[in-house]
């Protein structure tokens, strides 16, 4: 696997988050995977399960999605949001490299509420996200 960079107790963090709440969340019986993969240059950490899913209580408030991921990119995945009932009202934002007219239309068809052209600084995404959540309690 190639070297992850990032803040080690966040990604334990993080990890455990999406490990534990597949186990809470899947009755008895149930199934949950974890699959560590190499996908080019990236280690790729997928958790799935056949739980509950997310209720709209427990919905985020702000999805942001990264617009290059591989396999599941941030087009895909807000399309898959917007056809589960319970996430369709989530605000969605892309960040992305992607900065073509050409690319902002799929983004627009794929009904992302916004998109942050990388490269970006915390507190311009920060003032994004809090505009995206104004919009939303309008």
């Amino acid at each position: 696997m190639p070297p992850v960079r990032g803040d080690r107790d966040r990604l334990a963090q993080a990890l455990d988050n999406l490990v534990s709440n597949a186990i809470k969340f899947t009755p008895d019986g149930g199934r949950v995977t974890v699959r560590l993969a190499r996908e080019e240059d990236r280690a790729v950490i997928e958790v799935s399960d056949t739980g509950i899913g997310i209720s709209e209580t427990d919905a985020p408030a702000v999805a942001v999605l990264d617009g290059s991921k591989p396999r599941v990119d941030g087009l895909e995945a807000t399309r898959r949001l917007r056809d589960r009932p319970e996430t369709r009202a989530i605000p969605i934002m892309l960040l992305t490299a992607r900065v073509t007219d050409a690319d902002r239309e799929r983004a627009r068809d794929a009904e992302a509420d916004a998109q942050l052209d990388k490269p970006f600084s915390p507190a311009v995404l920060a003032e994004r996200v809090r505009a995206l959540l104004a919009d939303r309690d309008g």
